[in-house]
């Protein structure tokens, strides 16, 4: 990963995917990243810090408009992405819109393809590959990042107006992980499942936690619909989310309880109250051998058996 951040990171640099431009004051660089998570995503995000520039990641609930929006205010000439997307950018090309972006880097191959129809929108197209093999690049600097730079710009979805881009630096996402964190997680060694939107503040605090940790991250496949499954083969020990999704669990938990009757009903009411008892007087760990084994086993698997 190290390896592959620094090469592309020259590249930016040697390029000059990332010119400068400037806005509050201050000299920016911005690169966009559209994708689902992935390690590329990450490994994209490594380089651009290292060449002191920001990344802006796009969200699949995003329209054209607020993605627009964003690249116009930013003045992006560069956005690495899958295939999928590089498909969109060129859409949007088409109907005049991302003015400045200029280029498009394809993390998944498939660029070749679409050569002919980036070329009569102006838009330059590159494999990832393609960058991995350049051999002039050893002479170009990176450029150190300092604590208070800003790395990412978080915005909002967009769906009630125009996105507002929240700056977050590393002392915001260092601190909050040194802070916060250690405090919901007790031990070290985990496993995360990455499904929620990496451009989002809190999945780059548990991308940072797992980085510093020693933590191994593990894809979904990007389809939310399939994350059961890609639970059961990942077996993460850490499942982030959001209220939304944690209540939809919620609701097919109990009502599969509901559906349970007599001694098995007694057994399920009792073994809830026991493990709320114990939470309380425990950690965020707390296990009984008892009720796990003969109550919680089977919806533990569902999401692979080490939550």
């Amino acid at each position: 990963m190290d390896q592959e951040s620094t090469k592309l990171a020259k590249a930016l640099r040697k390029l000059n995917l990332c010119p400068e431009t400037e806005g509050d004051g201050a000299v920016h660089r911005f690169l966009g990243l559209w994708s689902k998570n992935c390690a590329k995503w990450c490994i994209s995000l490594l380089a651009a810090m290292k060449q002191k520039t920001t990344v802006v990641g796009f969200y699949d609930a995003m329209g054209n408009e607020a993605v627009d929006f964003i690249a116009v205010q930013t003045e992006m000439t560069t956005i690495i992405c899958t295939e999928e997307y590089m498909k969109k950018v060129i859409d949007l090309k088409k109907e005049g819109k991302l003015t400045m972006v200029t280029t498009c880097i394809s993390m998944n191959g498939g660029a070749e393809k679409h050569n002919e129809a980036a070329g009569a929108v102006g838009l330059g197209l590159m494999d990832w590959d393609q960058i991995m093999k350049r051999d002039d690049l050893d002479d170009e600097p990176l450029n150190e990042t300092e604590e208070f730079d800003t790395y990412i710009f978080s915005y909002t979805s967009g769906t009630t107006g125009d996105s507002k881009g929240v700056k977050l630096n590393h002392k915001n996402i260092l601190s909050t992980v040194e802070c916060v964190v250690p405090r919901m997680i007790a031990e070290w060694d985990q496993i995360l499942v990455s499904y929620l939107p990496y451009p989002h503040s809190f999945e780059q605090c548990m991308m940072t936690y797992a980085m510093m940790n020693r933590g191994r991250i593990g894809y979904y496949q990007g389809d939310p619909l399939k994350l059961v499954a890609d639970c059961q083969a990942l077996k993460p020990t850490l499942f982030p989310s959001v209220p939304r999704l944690y209540n939809r669990i919620y609701g097919t938990i109990k009502g599969r309880f509901a559906e349970v009757t007599g001694c098995k009903a007694w057994l399920i009411k009792k073994g809830l109250a026991t493990k709320v008892v114990g939470l309380n007087r425990a950690n965020p760990l707390y296990r009984n051998g008892c009720y796990d084994k003969l109550v919680f086993s089977k919806l533990a698997a569902l999401l692979g058996g080490n939550v």
